[in-house]
């Protein structure tokens, strides 16, 4: 079954301060890499829903840059994707609630033929299949879904909708503002009903003053009976940045294993813009060659071959990125400072995060960089060209990286696996086997 997409941009900007000053909500970002608009997106677009209008209010320009023409999502700005400025006439300034907004989609709405719209918020981060939401919501029968998440409620924040269930699963309460208490579910800003009944509920109802889809409509549509609800509880991990303290306890939560999980799930991913500009800034006459951490781990030999045969020792850098273990035996190391960083472990020539689910940092030295370029790519003179005269002449230490006169007499000495025994610092041995 077809349907179309509606995502709201700034529904909580009030909420969370100067990170709105200048962007919307859903283009704040998220875990480093990412902004909240990436997860009701690539939400989407897994679903195979490609008729996407994104409702904006003001502040905009950094979220129509972040999304580009949007091909990471396997999307296509301008025919499937469209930004939705805000409705607004001579008698009345930009929206003041969800109905009201939903005008700016109305020429939309009107011309899509889909059969159902969903409804999305960026500030509730999940990964979620809702066409598996979709199916269960034209098995109920009912008006609308309601996508919701038991374990959220306290008893002291205001939800702007919250549901009871009983134990048939039915609701036997339903509120809307309301600090409910914690056996209630909290409604995720997510929706799916037809495109003809939300039509016909903005053209009824925003004349006459109710803006608001959740106060406006659920709440007094389902007490008078008009309006079938069904809930589909959310049982994976969703995260509420609906406020500045949330959106810090929020990023920290990355930190848990169970919850990176279930946010970057293989069946349902994540996507965002990606940016390959190089994180560095480069001088007028700077140079830049290609840097491999060569140890075997980070990048497979195959890779290390490819760029040696295309761009030679002369520009190629073997560097080791490591942190403080470098060297060390297998076993647990912290990376930053030893009193406030984090616990890794150290296996296989590489450093782990505790839960083995990525690298958390090289341990490599350079001998073993040398050796495994010598063992598995090129000769040992450019193995070891790449990690001294290269390196020595991008950063233009002209006394370096040659054992000749003139130049400092630098040099370690090797056994026949590439085994550090010696170490020379002008000429002087600071280090033996």
């Amino acid at each position: 079954m077809e349907a179309m997409g509606i995502i709201f941009s700034n529904i909580y900007d009030n909420n969370m301060g100067e990170l709105t000053r200048e962007r919307t909500s859903a283009s704040i970002p998220f875990g480093s890499r990412y902004r909240q608009i990436d997860f009701a997106l690539s939400n989407m677009a897994n679903s195979k829903i490609s008729n996407i209008g994104i409702v904006t209010k003001y502040n905009y320009q950094s979220l129509m840059d972040h999304l580009g023409n949007c091909e990471e999502w396997d999307l296509k700005l301008g025919e499937g994707v469209r930004f939705l400025p805000p409705y607004a006439t001579g008698h009345t300034g930009a929206y003041r609630g969800k109905l009201e907004a939903l005008q700016t989609a109305m020429p939309v709405l009107d011309r899509c033929d889909a059969e159902y719209v969903v409804l999305s918020d960026t500030t509730v981060l999940c990964a979620i299949d809702f066409a598996a939401v979709l199916d269960e919501h034209i098995a109920s029968g009912c008006d609308i879904t309601v996508i919701a998440k038991a374990g959220y409620a306290d008893g002291k924040r205001r939800q702007p909708l919250a549901v009871k269930l009983g134990e048939d699963g039915k609701i036997v309460d339903l509120a809307v503002d309301y600090c409910a208490p914690s056996d209630y579910l909290v409604g995720m800003s997510m929706f799916i009903m037809r495109r003809d009944k939300l039509i016909q509920i903005i053209r009824e109802m925003v004349p006459h003053g109710k803006y608001h889809f959740e106060r406006d409509f659920i709440l007094p549509e389902y007490n008078a009976g008009n309006l079938k609800v069904n809930v589909y509880p959310f049982h994976n991990v969703a995260l509420f940045n609906q406020s500045v303290d949330e959106y810090f306890v929020n990023n920290m939560k990355l930190l848990e294993p169970d919850v990176r999980r279930s946010l970057f799930r293989s069946e349902i991913p994540i996507y965002t813009k990606v940016r390959d500009a190089v994180p560095t800034l480069f001088g007028y006459h700077g140079q830049a060659a290609n840097c491999l951490i060569a140890d075997g781990c980070h990048l497979p030999i195959s890779m290390l071959k490819y760029v040696y045969t295309a761009k030679g020792p002369s520009k190629t850098v073997l560097v080791t990125d490591a942190i403080r273990g470098a060297g060390q035996t297998e076993g647990h190391t912290i990376i930053g400072s030893l009193k406030n960083g984090y616990e890794v472990f150290i296996e296989d020539g590489v450093a782990k995060l505790l839960d083995r689910s990525a690298f958390a940092g090289s341990v490599a030295t350079a001998d073993r960089l040398v050796r495994n370029m010598y063992k598995h790519v090129c000769p040992i003179c450019d193995a070891v060209r790449m990690m001294t005269l290269t390196p020595a002449r991008i950063v233009g230490l002209k006394t370096k990286g040659v054992l000749a006169e003139g130049f400092d007499a630098d040099f370690t000495v090797f056994d026949d696996d590439i085994r550090v025994e010696a170490t020379y610092s002008n000429g002087r041995k600071i280090y033996t086997k």
